[in-house]
């Protein structure tokens, strides 16, 4: 008599549960068994790629910054990745770093191939903040590189010559150009706030390159900022469109009471929710990352913050958001550093290796990725 159960999991796919039966059998030779009723309850799971800005002078002793021996950040730096990977209990399915631009930079393959090798996923980061240099009258001088100036053809040899490179290196890769572009903090922010149209454009030229080079591979993030500071555009007046953008994405922290910028304490919902609502309604189609987040431990609990992020809000409240990236990286701001790493108190570090070790939360298992084809979300 009474109720029994037994748990077990299928792959997703269909066939699974097209196959299924329940098949009972007796345990006895004699004897009778009835079964009054019998169920099967479907739980699915969500599953969230994760990752993180893995910044080396988290990891650097005092020691070794006076004798200059700072480490390096990941992916290059493979003990400042596999530190993090140990505090974090778990080897993170993205890895997060920047290159320059086309203009400044040919393309760059190693820190993908390292990615890969880890069985990580790259997101690379780029900005046009970069000059442009070029020789005139014998001297070596330097422009900056504008919106209007992608828009219009200015750099395409650049473009053409990076994209190609991309497309021969052929693995996906997530792409996030020109990220926080609703923020003054940035020179292309202020054109785009200034001109909406001309951080669309851009974006659309550089794509239309890519797509003619065949870089496929590029997974284009449009990720802006939840709290900009300058203007009044909504974030959906420099959404380029949906055939140019893979994945939409946020940015956002918790700056408590922080003496370098305090602005109260926020938790990840209500830091979170009015950006999420408005690319939930305007383009529910697309997968959200979260592309850079913290808290610091200036005016409540850090610990709590990301127990409640990534435990309740991620997987229960905000179902479009398919992918989370931390940033660990002290950054410098006015003469003092931002307490972001998961390192900044035990009790965060915990935290994090907890909420991040459920199975919500995808390993490194992409060494062998699909070549030639944008990231999709994990179903």
């Amino acid at each position: 008599m009474g109720w029994h159960s037994l748990s077990f999991s299928l792959s997703g796919a269909q066939s699974q549960v097209d196959a299924l039966y329940l098949d009972f059998r007796p345990t006895a030779t004699s004897g009778t068994r009835t079964v009054s009723a019998a169920f099967v309850k479907f739980s699915l799971e969500p599953k969230v790629l994760w990752g993180a800005w893995i910044d080396g002078l988290v990891y650097t002793t005092e020691k070794e910054k006076e004798e200059k021996k700072e480490k390096g950040d990941a992916p290059w730096e493979s003990s400042t990745w596999s530190t993090f990977d140990t505090h974090a209990s778990k080897s993170p399915s993205i890895v997060h770093f920047g290159q320059e631009a086309p203009w400044a930079q040919n393309f760059q393959e190693t820190p993908l191939l390292d990615a890969k090798v880890g069985g990580s996923l790259p997101l690379m980061d780029m900005d046009n903040e970069e000059p442009l240099i070029y020789e005139e009258g014998g001297k070596e001088l330097e422009k900056r590189v504008t919106l209007s100036m992608i828009a219009e053809g200015a750099v395409d040899s650049s473009l053409r010559k990076w994209a190609a490179a991309v497309a021969k290196y052929g693995s996906p890769l997530f792409f996030r150009w020109d990220w926080e572009m609703n923020g003054s903090w940035f020179d292309y922010g202020d054109e785009a706030i200034a001109n909406p149209t001309s951080y669309k454009d851009a974006w659309k030229h550089f794509h239309d390159i890519a797509q003619e080079e065949g870089a496929t591979n590029l997974t284009w993030v449009w990720c802006p900022n939840v709290t900009p500071n300058g203007g009044s555009n909504p974030i959906t007046n420099y959404y380029p469109g949906s055939s140019y953008v893979d994945w939409t994405c946020l940015d956002g922290y918790n700056h408590g009471t922080n003496p370098l910028g305090a602005s109260g304490w926020i938790s990840f919902s209500s830091l979170f929710s009015p950006a999420y609502a408005m690319l939930a309604n305007n383009y529910p189609s697309k997968p959200i990352m979260i592309g850079e987040f913290a808290s610091t431990e200036e005016g409540g609990s850090k610990a709590a913050w990301i127990a409640d992020a990534l435990e309740t809000q991620v997987p229960a409240n905000f179902p479009l958001i398919k992918a989370v990236v931390w940033f660990n990286w002290n950054h410098p701001d006015g003469g003092g550093y931002w307490d972001w790493p998961i390192e900044s108190s035990a009790t965060a570090e915990a935290a994090f290796a907890k909420a991040i070790g459920s199975p919500v939360y995808s390993t490194n298992t992409f060494s062998s990725p699909t070549k030639l084809a944008p990231i999709q979300p994990l179903p």
